[in-house]
């Protein structure tokens, strides 16, 4: 199809939904969605394709989209008036990009429990992810990533997972790229037959089922998390939305929610050296003169939390160019003979994020994580593609350049098992004993784990021997049916043989 002609596409669809809209309650429609279908022609092309090109097809989508936007509220759904603790725990978050450039949503299978919240509570939160990734990515399809390791049967939602491909089937067209189902065990292959069976061939035909050996056909290793087989260190954290809402649709209250999510980075008009000395920092050159609010803005956390990764003290800290130039970064601590950070230097391009992978080395004790600190150094520069080693060269030759800081903070995920053994804080064992304690955990959390999926698998088993032992039953009494009804037949036939004998000497 020529350009011209899906133009002539998007125009006609345009005009059929306007018409349709006509003599109608306004209230049918967003504002903000009907100002989308008025001046948005990528996102009605998205409706075309979904339904190959079909108009009244893509016209009634449309239309059913726009009904349903507005009766659940899609275009003012925001974190706070969904479940918090839902979006906390970690079950679904967006992370990293596929090898085509698509954002994965990731569902981590092991986490989802159905009663664990309402489920009208669980809809909306899934709904949240759907909209800020439509902002995120202005319409550009996403992946879906099941980490199903370590998942069991009591994890598996029917009901949650119809949902979910109903939204793609029905609310957000043209949306999805892959569907990766990662580490499934082998229990669950009856439930995916299932889900299968709800999905249209085009759906069918991007599902991906991969294990860690073959995580890298379809992630770049270096943006896959360590859990996937990766060299990502990445834990999540839930970030509120720094949300960019046109001004015609901002209220007041969103407004306020904004001021009140929004976390940015607040450097000094002069921040002395002395200070960084004192801190332990080694003494950075600044200039007293800071960028306008317009000028470099690198937005991050103030606190970094390490969690325990199997016998690994990890944690990540994001960083999100939010200026118009390219910025380069480089992050220093005041003990970096403690910590293995990836990557140390690098460049962000205008609207670019990345994630830092920090590690505790073994040896050194967690009690005194909390009087580390990092420090985020952020300079301008006019082009993006250098190389390690001229990024290193830069840092040596920065001269007069401003130099913008921000001091991170270290915190310890408070964890009654990794804190403590018997009574005694972990931080006051010896190095020895923390490596020691911190295997026994490890080894203790996947013999739990490995457990609950005999138990499953236990079950199953047994269920198929009641089958089969039903089958056999079955079998056994049709044989014995069969060779009574042989008999009979077989007795009835010489009866009648002697009877007529008996019948013809008379």
């Amino acid at each position: 199809m020529t350009e011209n002609e899906n133009h002539i596409q998007i125009q006609d669809l345009r005009t059929q939904f306007l018409s349709k809209l006509e003599g109608l309650d306004p209230d049918v429609v967003h504002p903000a969605d009907l100002h989308r279908v008025k001046t948005d022609d990528s996102y009605l092309n998205r409706f075309i394709l979904h339904q190959d090109n079909n108009i009244d097809s893509a016209l009634n989508m449309l239309w059913e989209t726009c009904e349903w936007r507005k009766s659940f509220g899609a275009n003012d759904i925001n974190e706070n008036n969904v479940n918090k603790n839902i979006l906390e725990l970690g079950s679904v978050f967006p992370y990293g990009k596929d090898k085509d450039g698509k954002t994965l949503l990731v569902f981590k299978s092991k986490k989802h429990f159905k009663s664990a919240f309402d489920f009208a509570d669980q809809k909306r939160c899934l709904v949240y992810w759907m909209e800020r990734l439509e902002r995120q990515e202005k319409g550009e399809k996403i992946s879906l990533f099941f980490d199903m390791e370590g998942a069991l049967l009591g994890n598996m939602d029917m009901e949650y997972t119809k949902y979910l491909i109903s939204l793609f089937k029905n609310y957000y067209p043209n949306f999805l790229n892959y569907i990766i189902i990662f580490e499934m065990a082998w229990v669950l292959n009856a439930v995916f037959k299932v889900i299968k069976s709800l999905l249209p061939p085009k759906a069918v035909e991007k599902m991906k089922f991969v294990s860690k050996s073959h995580v890298k056909d379809f992630i770049d290793m270096e943006c896959a998390l360590k859990s996937w087989g990766g060299n990502d260190y990445y834990v999540f954290q839930f970030e509120p939305e720094q949300r960019a809402t046109s001004p015609g649709f901002l209220t007041n209250k969103m407004k306020q929610e904004q001021d009140d999510n929004r976390k940015k980075v607040h450097f000094a008009d002069s921040f002395k050296t002395e200070q960084l000395n004192e801190s332990g920092f080694e003494e950075v050159h600044t200039m007293t003169a800071p960028f306008s609010a317009s000028g470099t803005r690198l937005t991050t956390r103030d606190i970094m939390v390490f969690n325990t990764e199997g016998s690994e003290i990890t944690s990540s800290l994001p960083l999100r160019n939010d200026d118009s130039q390219y910025i380069s970064y480089k992050i220093k601590t005041t003990a970096p003979e403690k910590f293995r950070v990836r990557p140390s230097s690098g460049i962000l391009a205008p609207g670019a994020s990345c994630n830092i992978g920090i590690v505790l080395l073994p040896g050194y004790q967690v009690q005194n994580l909390q009087r580390d600190k990092f420090l985020i150094l952020s300079i301008p520069i006019e082009q993006g593609e250098m190389s390690q080693a001229e990024i290193n060269e830069l840092w040596k030759q920065r001269g007069d350049k401003e130099v913008h800081q921000h001091k991170v903070q270290c915190s310890l995920q408070q964890n009654k098992d990794i804190a403590s053994r018997n009574g005694t804080p972990l931080g006051s064992l010896s190095a020895e004993e923390q490596k020691v304690v911190t295997k026994l955990h490890s080894d203790i959390t996947k013999l739990n784990t490995y457990a609950s999926s005999l138990r499953e698998e236990l079950k199953l088993i047994r269920r198929q021997q009641w089958i089969i032992l039903l089958s056999l039953i079955v079998v056994i009494c049709s044989l014995f049916y069969a060779i009574f009804l042989g008999y009979s037949k077989s007795h009835s036939i010489k009866q009648n043989c002697w009877a007529d004998s008996k019948f013809s000497d008379d």
